[in-house]
């Protein structure tokens, strides 16, 4: 039995990254031999179900099942909850220029800024004006995006507490105009304040919305004895995205990507800016990465795991098969 134009090389092509069965098949179009063993070939893999199965593994790996912890906000301000199918595109909006991106999510999102001694005055008005920037891409309400803040430097408070603002305005406002406390870099402390506090009931924080925490620093921790940064961050995890964003040449990479969520990949888990001046560059990919952050919490790293029982069973068949067209060719 022949099947037209379709060629074994691109049938396996499409399947065997997701089984993990690999075949060896000869695919050179020298003689109608090798025509027809490539045919049947291509014949036992369709017969078996497997090109089915793979094509309903990949929609399960690519869009996983609605119902998890968090919902999107589309549209006006009066929008449904839970469109969790909804395109980027609808979560995303541009300006005509491109330039400016807003999101209407529902997600409550606590900034954790850097106030240390080593951030000069103008630079921490850069910082803040920053944050502000940020926080203007969202809407912010009592049913959109909630917002928190807390400042660290050797010690760690929360200064604003998610329920205190229902407008943007009002808290861009309230941020542009924080006191620059000083002092050394007190990281894990700050990320303790972040879980226990920022993302509290008690300060606001809704259940069912999803939580992400935007940690802004110029420099590595400096006070490590009473809160690890790693520790902190590896706990704060289980209840939060965190995204992390380094300033200046002095945070080091790996120490961004040991805070930030999986997958910790720059420009979408952390981002470097060179200096406070610059911030400006990384403004529209942080507001896509935070808009999109529910999502990529939804999906986790696959494991590495053996195939199953079914799957295992189809692949022997396949081989079985290819075997026995293989030795009626000789």
């Amino acid at each position: 039995m022949l099947l037209g134009h379709a060629s074994c090389a691109d049938l396996t092509h499409k399947f065997t990254s997701h089984t993990h069965t690999h075949v060896s098949i000869h695919t050179k179009q020298t003689d109608r031999q090798t025509d027809r063993q490539t045919d049947s070939e291509a014949v036992c893999v369709r017969n078996n179900g497997l090109f089915q199965t793979t094509q309903l593994l990949f929609i399960a790996l690519v869009f996983p099942a609605h119902g998890r912890r968090g919902n999107l906000v589309f549209g006006g301000e009066n929008a449904h909850r839970g469109r969790g199918s909804d395109t980027r595109r609808q979560r995303l909006k541009r300006d005509a220029a491109g330039t400016d991106v807003v999101c209407r999510l529902q997600a409550d999102v606590c900034f954790v800024i850097d106030s240390s001694t080593s951030i000069s005055p103008s630079n921490w008005n850069l910082l803040l004006s920053f944050v502000s920037d940020v926080i203007g891409a969202f809407h912010v309400g009592a049913d959109a995006t909630r917002v928190g803040v807390v400042l660290f430097s050797s010690d760690a408070s929360l200064v604003i507490p998610m329920d205190r603002y229902h407008s943007t305005r009002d808290l861009q406002r309230h941020v542009t105009s924080l006191e620059h406390v000083r002092g050394l870099t007190n990281t894990g402390k700050a990320l303790y304040v972040t879980r226990t506090e920022c993302f509290s009931p008690f300060n606001g924080e809704r259940e069912g919305a999803p939580n992400i925490a935007i940690v802004l620093t110029d420099g590595l921790p400096t006070i490590t004895r009473e809160y690890s940064a790693s520790q902190e961050a590896a706990q704060l995890h289980q209840m939060a995205t965190v995204l992390a964003v380094g300033i200046s040449g002095f945070v080091e990479d790996e120490f961004l990507k040991e805070i930030s969520s999986w997958p910790q990949l720059e420009n979408e888990n952390f981002f470097s800016s060179p200096n406070f001046s610059d911030l400006q560059s990384i403004l529209n990919v942080l507001v896509t990465q935070t808009c999109e952050a529910p999502l990529r919490a939804t999906t986790r790293a696959p494991p590495a795991a053996t195939p199953p029982a079914g799957r295992a069973r189809q692949a022997a068949k396949i081989t079985q098969c290819l075997q026995r067209v293989r030795g009626g060719m000789k």
